[in-house]
């Protein structure tokens, strides 16, 4: 259940980075931002006393931030397209 809070979490993160810069080359960036900002929080996790650093849970938020992009690119822009 943890993988799943973290593909969501990381997932509406992107969709905010959407709604944020929408052009692609933009989102783009925000969307790998978002990946470089989940890892710099498990490497923080490392250095917590009661956490610890998890390659799931980053595979997790990339997963999320994959799916949400492919989502908007291909049902979102598709619609506006439209």
């Amino acid at each position: 259940m943890d993988k799943v809070v973290h593909l969501l979490t990381y997932a509406v993160f992107t969709v905010l980075g959407y709604r944020v810069k929408s052009s692609e080359p933009g989102f783009i960036y925000i969307c790998i931002g978002i990946v470089v900002f989940s890892g710099l929080m498990e490497v923080v996790q490392s250095f917590t006393p009661a956490r610890m650093m998890s390659a799931a849970d980053l595979l997790a938020n990339l997963v999320g931030v994959l799916l949400a992009y492919l989502f908007i690119k291909r049902f979102v822009r598709r619609r506006i397209a439209v």
